[in-house]
């Protein structure tokens, strides 16, 4: 059973799985060298089936994950992911309208999916697997957090778990809290991508003429430096 992993939004990657294992996982900018890559992962879907000589129609079933309004535009129209990905990166200087394009924009990602917005984003991953010569009739999209949760969970190695996911946005939320016992995964509470604390983090980190989605990191790595500041 060859299953075959497409992550194609911010850092964009993919893993190969044989029989429920990982062979192997890689990110697309390691091999277009373009840092925390955006653009569809084909170098890395063909990196993954040349690793064990596999074929194209050798992948059994493709899973990718989120389809929300917002991943299913970008599918759709990847030149919005280009422009905003060369303003974050500060290659390209934002337009006059920009403030407001970025207003649009997260408002357009607190939407969640619906079955039409689902269909579109098969269509369009289907389309991008043909071109890679890759025709498998099982594909199956998987909720953001539900993905996030999962590899928690089972690469925990505990036989029961709570799992709690916090993230900027994905399929309309922003964190989830589930229960992990018998190898299944049952969800008990989530907090809308509006109250979402990553964003809110994300702001931060560009208030402090830092990139966001990128050096967060970075930000919380000088916070453990700072002067203790009496309260």
């Amino acid at each position: 059973m060859i299953v075959l992993g497409i992550w194609d939004g911010h850092d964009s990657g993919a893993a190969l799985l044989e029989n429920g294992r990982v062979r192997i996982a890689v990110n697309e900018e390691r091999l277009t060298r373009r840092k925390l890559e955006i653009r569809f992962p084909a170098l890395a879907i063909r990196c993954c089936l040349d690793f064990g000589g596999w074929r194209p129609e050798d992948v059994d079933l493709v899973a990718y994950s989120t389809g929300d309004l917002s991943k299913t535009l970008a599918r759709w129209a990847p030149f919005t992911k280009e422009t905003y990905y060369q303003i974050r990166r500060r290659k390209l200087a934002p337009s006059h309208l920009h403030r407001t394009e970025k207003r649009w924009k997260y408002w357009l990602t607190t939407l969640p999916g619906n079955r039409v917005s689902e269909m579109l984003s098969d269509e369009a991953m289907r389309r991008r697997l043909v071109e890679l010569g890759i025709t498998s009739r099982r594909i199956v999209l998987v909720d953001h957090h539900q993905a996030h949760a999962a590899t928690a969970a089972y690469l925990s190695g505990f036989d029961s778990a709570s799992v709690v996911t916090l993230d900027g946005v994905g399929d309309g939320l922003s964190a989830t809290v589930s229960v992990y016992s018998g190898g299944r995964l049952e969800r008990l509470e989530e907090t809308p991508a509006s109250d979402s604390l990553g964003v809110f983090f994300e702001h931060v980190t560009n208030l402090l003429n830092m990139r966001e989605l990128e050096d967060e990191g970075k930000v919380m790595a000088l916070a453990t430096y700072a002067y203790p500041i009496p309260d």
